[in-house]
């Protein structure tokens, strides 16, 4: 229960939002992001295409 209360104490929340706003200055983040948005918007492309190979072939109701 004493690590739920450190987690949530707002000092902690304060120098996690503090040092979130540092690195989203940093150019790496923002690269890092881009990757990561990326790679995502194929696979989820992928995802569709199985899941409407899937229905193909179910009754229409």
């Amino acid at each position: 229960m004493h690590w739920l209360l450190q987690i949530f104490d707002p000092a902690t929340i304060s120098a996690f939002f503090t040092q979130f706003q540092a690195e989203m200055q940093q150019p790496a983040f923002w690269v890092a992001l881009g990757k990561i948005m990326w790679i995502n918007i194929p696979l989820s492309g992928d995802n569709a295409l199985v899941i409407a190979m899937a229905c193909r072939g179910l009754p229409p109701r």
